[in-house]
């Protein structure tokens, strides 16, 4: 495989962490919430396997933006926290 092919699938795979992150993000406020009305051993494991997986995803997902667009991100992201 040359270099082109390979960062092709790793888009591809960071595009599906992406949606799974999303997915795993759905899951998690149901599972807090069903914590919260009945708190159960097995709803906080829930909460912390969804979380847990979601962190480790969106790693992959970070590794992924290119470093150009991590540095607008950065600047984006800091703009909220110097406003107070």
């Amino acid at each position: 495989m040359n270099g082109s092919t390979t960062q092709l699938s790793f888009e591809r795979f960071a595009a599906l962490c992406a949606a799974a992150v999303g997915a795993l993000g759905v899951g998690y406020s149901i599972a807090f919430l069903v914590f919260l009305h009945d708190s159960s051993r097995g709803a906080a494991y829930a909460n912390a396997i969804l979380l847990l997986a979601g962190g480790l995803l969106a790693t992959a997902t970070f590794v992924a933006v290119p470093p150009s667009e991590r540095a607008n991100a950065v600047t984006l992201s800091s703009g909220p926290s110097l406003c107070g």
